[in-house]
């Protein structure tokens, strides 16, 4: 969030939140902004605008500060840089994406849609994405979430376990709150993350699951180390940013038939 969305909705609560998201859906944001900001300005004794631009590694990059003359232009200037710097998947294109866990802690739509590539449309990339994914499947939701699911709608497929976490009153509210309903919509769910993918690899098209471009995350925040399936194994050679960490093998289950997260495989723990 920007410094604009922050004086407006940040200050503004829950109520604020409700009505300008609720403009959104007949102006656009930068209408919103050149009609009411001035207006707060001079009604609130603002002082300065704080930004703090993250880099890809969950880590502060840069904090500008910034006098409320200086906001719309200074504020476009942080977004270059914001966006330059923000974390970003080893591929474009993949057609089944695998996320660990899905949080308000990690975006504020659960999952960042300038990551997954579903900033317009929740279940499709329009031609303003960068990132196109055919699918998504969540495997849960994080602890600091405290059953807020919004962006499980955006997901395809889940498991149960996560469905089972969802706290359906808060995910309403939110979802309500930021005129994004569909946000709050439950996937297929199955018992185990096996059925799931075995689910989910039957709607990628003709491709087998065998040759699957599949990505594996541990949410849209880190995204240091990933696990991406063999079909990518070909692009790796003419990737220098990209480093190879082992071998590969065989996606991992445990008793259950449930996948191994990636800070578990990363951290050896899947015994």
């Amino acid at each position: 969030s920007g410094l604009h969305k922050m004086m407006l909705i940040g200050l503004g609560k829950h109520e604020g939140a409700k009505i300008y998201h609720r403009a959104i859906m007949d102006f656009s944001f930068l209408e919103i902004i050149r009609a009411v900001a001035d207006e707060v300005l001079n009604r609130c004794k603002v002082i300065a605008g704080l930004g703090i631009v993250e880099n890809a590694y969950d880590e502060t990059g840069m904090i500008a500060a910034v006098a409320p003359e200086e906001f719309f232009e200074r504020e476009k200037e942080l977004l270059v840089t914001a966006k330059k710097w923000m974390p970003r998947l080893p591929f474009e294109k993949a057609d089944l994406l695998i996320v660990d866990q899905i949080g308000k802690d990690i975006s504020g739509s659960g999952m960042d849609t300038n990551v997954v590539g579903r900033k317009y449309n929740d279940h499709s990339a329009t031609e303003r994405d960068s990132v196109a994914v055919k699918r998504i499947f969540v495997r849960g939701l994080t602890e600091a979430t405290h059953g807020n699911a919004c962006g499980l709608g955006m997901a395809e497929f889940t498991n149960q376990r996560t469905i089972d976490s969802v706290d359906l009153e808060i995910t309403r509210i939110n979802t309500i709150t930021g005129g994004h309903p569909t946000g709050a919509m439950l996937p297929i769910a199955r018992t185990t993350d096996q059925l799931v993918l075995e689910d989910a690899l039957q709607t990628i098209g003709l491709t087998p699951p065998e040759n699957a471009r599949i990505i594996h995350i541990s949410d849209t925040l880190h995204l240091k180390e990933v696990l991406v399936s063999a079909a990518y194994q070909d692009q790796f050679a003419s990737r220098d940013d990209l480093t190879v960490l082992g071998p590969s093998f065989p996606m991992q289950f445990d008793a259950d038939g449930n996948l191994h997260s990636v800070a578990e495989i990363a951290l050896g723990q899947t015994v």
